[in-house]
C-alpha cells in the first residue's frame, strides 16, 4: 500500500502500545517525510499538507523538519513565508482553531507474526545504494501484496494528466476503504489486542487464539469484509478517509484526502499545481442519527460539505483535503 498511509497504521499501533507521542517529519528539499519515511522526490505543498494534517489526525503530538526554516522562509531577515511556509502557516492555525480532534478510531488489528523476517538482509549495502532483494516470497510478502491490490490498486493513473501527480497519488493512493485498522506484531500483549473488535492475521505464522486465520488467498478479502462492518459510515467514493472519535462531545471527525491531481509548482511562491478535472465527491451516509455536520477546514477554495437529509455530500478539490 502506499507508504505514508502504511507508516501511519504501524506507527497508531506504537502509540496504542507505547501510550505515548510519535512523531512526524516532514522535509521539503528530501520529499514529504513521516516518521523518516520518505514519500518520494520533489513534493508539492499538496502533498505537504495533506501529510501535516493526516498525521495530526492520527495522534502526532510533534512535528519536526530537518530544513525548518529553509523550507518555510524566502528570506530569514523578513521573515517571508514561502508557499511551504504558508502551508505551515495554515496547518499550526488549524491546531488552535481545533485543538482536539479526537483518537484515531481503529477497531481492527492487522497481525503479523514477527519471528518470520525476510530471508535476506542488507546490512553492509552501501549508503545510497540500490539493492534488489530477490528471494522466493513469503506468504506474508503475497498477502500484502493482496491487500495491497485489493486496497488501493483502483487509483491507476488517468492518461493526460501530469506524471508527476501520478507519482504524487502513487505514494499517497485512493481506497474505497477508510482507515480503520493498526498494523500489530503477532507478540503483542493480550491487553493491547483486547482493545480492537476485530483481529485478524496476515500471513500465516503463530497467531493468538483471538485471531481471525483464513487461507492466504481469502486475506484481503477478511480485511475488506471487517473495515466494512466496523466503519460507522457507508461511502460511495475511494478519497483516503481517516475516521477519529472525540470524547468530549461525542463526536465523529472525518478526515478526507483528495491524493489525485497535484504536482510540484516552483515551491517559492507556486506550491502545488492543480488539475480542475480531478476534483472529486465522496458521499458519506452515517450509521447512525446525527445532529448536523461541518466542514472544520477545506483546501483548495472549492472544497465544501453538503448536508442533505441522512447524507453528507463532500466536494473536495484537486490534492485538497476536507476535515469534518
Amino acid at each position: 500500500m502506499g507508504r505514508v498511509l502504511r507508516s501511519l497504521a504501524k506507527r497508531r499501533d506504537v502509540l496504542h502500545q507505547a501510550g505515548g507521542q510519535f512523531l512526524a517529519l516532514p522535509a521539503e528539499r528530501a520529499g514529504s517525510v513521516i516518521l523518516a519515511l520518505r514519500a518520494g522526490p520533489r513534493p508539492s505543498t499538496a502533498l505537504q499538507r495533506r501529510t501535516l494534517f493526516h498525521a495530526y489526525l492520527s495522534g502526532a503530538h510533534t512535528i519536526h523538519e530537518e530544513w525548518g526554516a529553509e523550507n518555510n522562509l524566502l528570506d530569514w531577515r523578513s521573515g517571508e513565508l514561502s508557499s511551504y511556509g504558508r502551508v505551515t502557516r495554515e496547518f499550526l492555525d488549524f491546531l488552535d482553531a481545533v485543538p482536539d480532534v479526537g483518537v484515531p478510531y481503529t477497531p481492527i488489528a492487522l497481525l503479523l507474526d514477527t519471528s518470520r523476517p525476510p530471508p535476506v538482509t542488507f546490512e553492509r549495502a552501501p549508503f545510497g545504494g540500490r539493492v534488489a532483494r530477490w528471494y522466493a516470497p513469503r506468504s506474508l510478502d503475497i498477502a500484502w501484496a493482496h491487500i495491497q491490490i485489493g486496497m488501493y490498486g483502483i487509483g491507476a493513473p488517468t492518461p493526460g494528466r501530469h506524471p508527476a501527480a501520478w507519482l504524487e497519488s502513487g505514494h499517497y493512493p485512493p481506497s474505497p476503504y477508510p482507515e480503520l485498522f493498526d498494523i500489530v506484531p503477532a507478540d503483542a500483549p493480550e491487553a493491547i489486542l483486547a482493545g480492537y473488535r476485530r483481529v485478524v492475521a496476515v500471513g500465516d505464522g503463530r497467531f493468538p487464539a483471538r485471531a481471525e486465520v483464513v487461507p492466504v488467498a481469502d486475506q484481503f478479502r477478511r480485511v475488506a469484509e471487517a473495515v466494512c462492518a466496523v466503519s460507522p459510515f457507508h461511502r460511495t467514493g475511494d478519497l483516503v478517509m481517516q475516521v477519529n472519535v472525540r470524547a468530549a462531545d461525542n463526536t465523529w471527525i472525518v478526515g478526507l484526502y483528495n491524493p489525485r491531481g497535484a504536482y510540484r509548482g516552483d515551491v517559492l511562491d507556486t506550491g502545488s499545481i492543480l488539475d480542475p478535472d480531478c476534483e472529486a465527491v465522496e458521499t458519506l451516509t452515517p450509521k447512525f442519527p446525527f445532529r448536523g455536520a461541518r466542514l472544520l477546514h477545506g483546501w483548495p477554495a472549492r472544497t465544501a460539505l453538503e448536508v442533505g437529509g441522512d447524507r453528507l455530500r463532500v466536494t473536495v478539490g484537486a490534492g485538497g483535503l476536507a476535515p469534518s
